[in-house]
Parts: C-alpha cells; sequence; structure tokens
C-alpha cells in the first residue's frame, strides 16, 4: 500500500505545483558614493554607470520554490517506480510458489495413489495364488484364523453343534470378537450383519466382525457403521493375505 500513498502525494503535488515564472535579468551597479543600485530595466541605469553595471544571476523566490517541488516530485517518483517493482517481484515469486506447491501435491496425490492401487493388485494377486475362492470352507476358515493370529488376535473356534452362525472368537486389547465368515460369490447382505450384531451376546462378546471372500451391500454398510461391526472384504483380505506373506512368513 506504501506506493499508493506516495502516488496520490505526487498528485497532489502536481495540483498544488504553481506556475513557473522566468525571472528577469537584474542588472548592478555602484554609484559614486558606494551605493549598490540592481535594476531589471538596463535603460534606467545613469549613462555614466552602464559600462560599470554587472549583469547578475537571477534570483526568483517562486523559481526556488519550483525548483524543490520538481525535484521533491522526482524523488516521490522514483520511490513509486521502485516500490512497484519490489511488488511486482513479490507477486511474481508467490505466485510461482503456489503453482510449485500446487504441483507438488498433485503429484504426491497420484503416487500415493498409484501406490495403494499397487498394493491392493499385489494383494489380490495374492488371492490368487492361494486360489481362495476355490479352496473348502474349512481350508478358508484355518487360514483365517492364521491371519487374525498374525494381526494380534487371540482366536478360539466355537463347537460346531452350537454353531449359530459365528465361527469363531477373536480377543485383542480387552475385547471380544464375534467372528463369522462369509465365502460368497456375491454381495453379503444385510441379514449377515443383523444375525452376527443379534448372537454376539450370546458368547459374551462385545464386538462382531464379518469377514468374506467378496464384497458387502450398501446396506450392510450402513447397518455395520450404526452396529460397530468390522467389515472384512476382499479388498481388505487381500492386504491382511499379503502382510502375512511378506512380515509372517519371515517370523516364521
Amino acid at each position: 500500500m506504501k506506493y499508493i500513498k506516495f502516488t496520490v502525494i505526487a498528485l497532489c503535488l502536481i495540483v498544488l505545483m504553481p506556475p513557473t515564472v522566468s525571472a528577469k535579468q537584474l542588472y548592478k551597479w555602484v554609484d559614486k558614493n558606494g551605493v549598490v543600485h540592481v535594476t531589471d530595466n538596463p535603460e534606467s541605469i545613469p549613462s555614466e554607470y552602464r559600462s560599470s553595471a554587472v549583469k547578475s544571476k537571477p534570483k526568483s523566490g517562486s523559481g526556488a520554490t519550483i525548483e524543490k517541488i520538481e525535484k521533491g516530485f522526482k524523488n516521490v517518483f522514483d520511490e513509486v517506480s521502485r516500490l512497484v517493482k519490489e511488488n511486482i517481484k513479490k507477486v511474481v515469486a508467490g505466485t510461482l510458489v503456489i503453482i510449485g506447491l500446487i504441483v507438488l501435491v498433485y503429484l504426491l496425490r497420484s503416487y500415493l495413489k498409484f501406490k495403494e492401487q499397487k498394493e491392493r493388485e499385489r494383494g489380490l494377486r495374492a488371492l490368487e495364488i492361494l486360489n481362495i475362492d476355490s479352496i473348502s470352507r474349512t481350508e478358508f476358515e484355518n487360514y483365517v484364523i492364521r491371519l487374525l493370529t498374525h494381526r494380534g488376535f487371540k482366536v478360539e473356534t466355537t463347537d460346531a453343534t452350537l454353531d449359530l452362525g459365528i465361527n469363531m472368537i477373536a480377543k485383542k486389547n480387552d475385547h471380544k470378537y464375534a467372528v463369522q465368515i462369509e465365502r460368497q460369490t456375491g454381495l453379503v447382505s444385510r441379514l449377515a450383519v443383523s444375525n452376527i450384531d443379534r448372537e454376539k451376546h450370546r458368547y459374551g462378546c462385545d464386538k462382531a466382525m464379518l469377514i468374506t471372500n467378496s464384497y458387502f451391500s450398501e446396506d450392510a454398510i450402513e447397518l455395520a457403521k450404526s452396529t460397530g461391526c468390522e467389515l472384512v472384504n476382499r479388498d481388505i483380505l487381500a492386504e491382511w493375505v499379503l502382510d502375512f506373506q511378506t512380515r509372517g512368513s519371515n517370523a516364521g
């Protein structure tokens, strides 16, 4: 804002600047009594003193004032020009920084998205290698037990004769999970979420978890949000498998 103030001042100086007045040529002579005389009309100089009269540099108060105003205006103009140049440089620099940050964020997001996609593809390939869709139900349940154990759960299977849809009990961090496995080719429905939420209390569980080799319907997802049921779909299961294969095998 400084350069705007200087511009206003400069304009005021221009408006208030008095018109330039041309100073007249002065003549100076000394008479026989030693008195100094000054005139701007050479014809008024006595003839006997004309030859000794000396031209004097004109002095004008208004001229000196105008000269100072013109000098002041030049200084103000120079300052305004300098400030404008500085502000233009700052604006350009700021714009370049903002553009650079936008490009950096875009590249970072693209990289993270690409990395996430690659991890997902690796996990899904791991499921295909395990032939997860074709192995028996018992083999699938046993593998899920290994995955849960790797993730820090202490797992107990339920009595088959008392099985109410709950396949196992998993304990971790003072929580007791009722775990149900759903092997399907289609979407797991809302009913599965409703059943496990209702039956978990029969085993003294405070949490529920549904694990599937498929995906969940929108209604199932919405109900799980309201009941607190944890859903493990095909993508999450693939992440579990990949983590187990890369870290669990080494630990073993």
